[in-house]
């Protein structure tokens, strides 16, 4: 547990049941915890959270990233830019296959602070293609 918590990259461990539902009425406790279960996981399902700064969503995508490695799946937390700024320097480094590679090894990609800085646009595209990877392995 404490190996693939190191593994996930998490920014502060954070479970579900540290958050405060109450404060957060338009949030379902009773949806966050079946999310928990980790059922989306083997769905191949994507899960987003849209919402303003200081609502909870990285709070909530810590937990279930945190609920996905007790459940011994390989997660990895990364923001957005940091994503890309990886990606971008292994293409500059032509080693983009082995960092694709790398990220498709995952279970669950927590990707947090999507649409808060500005993507260039090959930015955007390395996004994508990992977003892309994932979706054509999803199960029919």
């Amino acid at each position: 547990m404490q190996r693939r918590l190191g593994e996930a990259h998490l920014p502060r461990l954070k479970t579900l049941d540290e958050f405060n539902f109450s404060q957060s009425p338009s949030i379902s406790a009773q949806r966050i915890h079946e999310l928990a279960a980790g059922g989306y996981i083997g769905r191949a399902e994507p899960i987003i959270f849209i919402g303003d700064s200081g609502t909870g969503n990285t709070h909530l995508l810590t937990g279930l990233a945190v609920a996905a490695c007790r459940q011994k799946h390989r997660v990895r937390f990364a923001t957005a830019a940091a994503l890309i700024n990886e990606l971008v320097e292994a293409k500059h480094q032509l080693q983009l296959g082995r960092a694709l590679a790398r990220w498709a090894r995952y279970d669950l990609i927590a990707i947090d602070e999507v649409g808060y800085v500005p993507l260039a646009e090959v930015g955007a595209e390395l996004l994508f293609q990992v977003i892309a990877e994932r979706a054509e392995r999803r199960p029919r």
